[in-house]
């Protein structure tokens, strides 16, 4: 399962091995969204990922579509359900997940 981490990294932090999801906190008006709001509005905004393939993700309710950047600065759009993406945040290998689901 991949590790969330709130809030910027500190100096001298150590990355982990495996994912990393590194996000920063959330305002009170996602928390609202995320409990009452449109399902999945908190994942709106862009998250930065540790993969060696992509480096953020996002995901569009309306139109339910999967948002990447690239480590390599290109990007895509994939049709994706909210269950998906949420199994791509929890995935050990976000990059396997995507060549697996998506590529």
């Amino acid at each position: 399962m991949a590790e969330v981490v709130r809030g910027p990294l500190t100096e001298g932090e150590e990355e982990s091995s495996g994912s990393s999801i590194v996000t920063g906190p959330l305002s009170e008006q996602e928390e609202a969204e995320g409990e009452e709001g449109v399902p999945g509005e908190q994942f709106k905004e862009p998250r930065l990922v540790e993969s060696s393939m992509l480096a953020e993700v996002a995901w569009e309710p309306e139109s339910e579509t999967l948002e990447v950047v690239f480590v390599n600065g290109k990007s895509g759009s994939y049709p994706c359900d909210l269950a998906t993406f949420e199994a791509l945040l929890e995935a050990p290998s976000i990059g396997g997940f995507m060549h697996q689901n998506f590529l």
